[in-house]
């Protein structure tokens, strides 16, 4: 049911897309994760125990023989990845080791590198995470946005320690939970507590001067 109230255009991808006049393409599916989807201990994803790593490269996200995408030119100036809420919340504790999340984000990294033209291609990779407000624990107390924050933040320093990286290629940026972003205001929330319209745009206002 949630799938059939998004709205692509007025999250914060789109929005950020209209504020720098850029051409965007999304790859997203909800609950999907890095290492585990949402509820992975108690439910299995409609789409089955594969995270996210698994679909993006794919034409048709729900037919495996579609892949690899192939990525033709012009290739991205950015790729914004997203990820880490669902393998850190609605998990009843059981979140994954820092190795194993390390490990899985260097292989996506590495992975979105190769397919673009790899490090030297002057493409920059921006890791984003948190983006909740301080209501939602009322809400939903195993849902914090901001939890994943440091170990999404500790994978691509691994990420760029491994490689050696000492540029900006790879950046981290932390969109804070206190309510100086997203509030929690009604206006602000839509289906099942997530972000309406509104908060997507306190989102975006926030990173566009960052990318």
């Amino acid at each position: 049911m949630g799938w059939m109230l998004e709205n692509c255009g007025s999250a914060y991808p789109g929005l950020l897309g209209d504020m720098l006049g850029a051409e965007i393409s999304v790859q997203a599916l909800s609950g999907l994760g890095l290492v585990q989807n949402a509820y992975y201990h108690t439910s299995q994803s409609l789409l089955g125990s594969l995270p996210m790593p698994a679909y993006w490269p794919r034409v048709l996200q729900h037919n495996a023989k579609s892949e690899t995408m192939q990525f033709p030119k012009p290739w991205p100036n950015l790729v914004v990845v997203d990820l880490g809420g669902n393998d850190f919340n609605h998990q009843e504790g059981q979140v994954p080791a820092d190795f194993l999340f390390n490990a899985a984000f260097f292989k996506l990294l590495d992975t979105v590198f190769k397919a673009y033209g790899g490090l030297c291609s002057g493409l920059k990779v921006a890791a984003v995470c948190g983006m909740g407000d301080p209501t939602e624990a009322s809400r939903d107390p195993d849902n914090d946005r901001c939890k994943p924050c440091p170990h999404v933040k500790m994978a691509v320093e691994a990420f760029k320690t491994r490689l050696g990286m000492e540029t900006d290629n790879v950046a981290f940026f932390d969109v804070p939970c206190d309510g100086s972003i997203v509030t929690g205001s009604a206006d602000e929330l839509g289906c099942l507590g997530h972000k309406g319209s509104e908060g997507h745009l306190r989102v975006a206002k926030f990173l566009e001067p960052k990318l």
